[in-house]
């Protein structure tokens, strides 16, 4: 049960943040902006009867534009930049944007009840913004912190932690494994391979 419920949050990281439609809003106080499209994106993935292609291209439109990709991109693989040639770089940036949408995808089916509750935000200074949250099932509370920069007068996410482990942290430590390992063109290669299905991975709930 644990397990699954990582794997929504993971999705719903991706997804339940902000309307695609209204970019001004990028521009309203981070906790207001997060909470409010939250709420909407997650009214959307209660709709059971949705075909499953359409509620996933849905949330895709409506993510893009709150997740800063590009730093996300960079900080993930920060250690390794300066070995890459501009080619495996810009290669890099799509392979990774892609590698990001598709783990959402297939871990937003999962989604079934949960809430989600949100804590007074902390402020690192007037362009670092910290937003914890809770997301709540029957038996489980799994913490996930939102971080927000703001950039261009936008406020966009540039990192999320879920039980204390950062997602750029995360792919920052497997990403440096296969490059140490087999160099940077594995690591393009194995952002190309489809995601796992979270079926074969997750136990199901009791």
């Amino acid at each position: 049960m644990r397990i699954r419920l990582v794997s929504v949050v993971l999705g719903l990281v991706f997804a339940g943040v902000v309307c695609a439609e209204d970019v001004n809003d990028l521009k309203a106080a981070p906790d207001v902006l997060l909470k409010s499209r939250m709420d909407k994106v997650m009214t959307v993935l209660k709709q059971k009867d949705m075909d499953p292609n359409v509620m996933a291209a849905s949330i895709e439109k409506i993510v893009m534009p709150l997740f800063d990709f590009e730093v996300m991109a960079k900080l993930a693989i920060r250690d390794h930049l300066k070995d890459m040639s501009d080619e495996q770089q810009t290669r890099y940036q799509t392979l990774f944007v892609t590698y990001l949408k598709d783990s959402y995808r297939s871990k937003l089916m999962l989604y079934s009840d949960e809430s989600v509750k949100y804590k007074d935000p902390v402020v690192t200074n007037a362009r670092l913004v910290q937003i914890p949250t809770e997301f709540v099932s029957k038996d489980k509370i799994i913490e996930v912190i939102y971080y927000f920069r703001k950039t261009n007068n936008l406020w966009k996410i540039y990192n999320v932690k879920i039980q204390g482990i950062g997602l750029i942290e995360s792919y920052k430590s497997q990403f440096s494994e296969v490059i140490q390992k087999d160099g940077i063109d594995a690591l393009l290669e194995q952002l190309k391979s489809p995601q796992p299905k979270e079926s074969a991975q997750v136990s199901p709930s009791k």
